[in-house]
C-alpha cells in the first residue's frame, strides 16, 4: 500500500532472504545507504552499479527489485531536492532518471 511504501524502512526488508541477480541482496543497505548520503561520485557509481545490475537483468525483475525500487525512489526525490545547492546530487539526479 502506499503507507507502507512511504514509511517502511531499509532495516525492515529481510534483504538476506530476497534473490537479485548473482545471489542474494545482503549488500543492498549498504549501497543504499552510499547513495543516500551523496557524498563520493566514485561510490555512488559503484554503488549504483551494483545495484543496476542485480535488480535487473536481460529483462528479469527479482524478488529484492520492488524493495529496491523504494528507496531509489526515495534516493532521487531527494537528490532532486538538493542539486541546487549540491554537485553530486546533481549528478545523481542523473544517473538515477537513466535507471529509472
Amino acid at each position: 500500500t502506499k503507507q507502507y511504501i512511504e514509511t517502511v524502512k531499509v532495516s525492515n526488508i529481510p534483504w538476506h532472504r530476497l534473490t537479485t541477480t548473482y545471489g542474494r541482496a545482503t549488500d543492498f543497505p549498504a549501497h543504499l545507504e552510499v547513495l543516500w548520503d551523496m557524498k563520493n561520485v566514485d561510490a555512488i557509481d559503484a554503488a549504483g552499479e551494483e545495484l543496476a545490475q542485480n535488480i535487473e537483468h536481460q529483462s528479469t525483475l527479482w524478488h529484492a527489485t520492488p524493495f529496491a525500487l523504494i528507496f531509489l525512489l526515495r534516493i532521487f526525490k531527494k537528490a532532486v531536492e538538493e542539486q541546487g545547492h549540491n554537485e553530486i546530487a546533481r549528478y545523481l539526479v542523473k544517473e538515477l532518471a537513466e535507471l529509472f
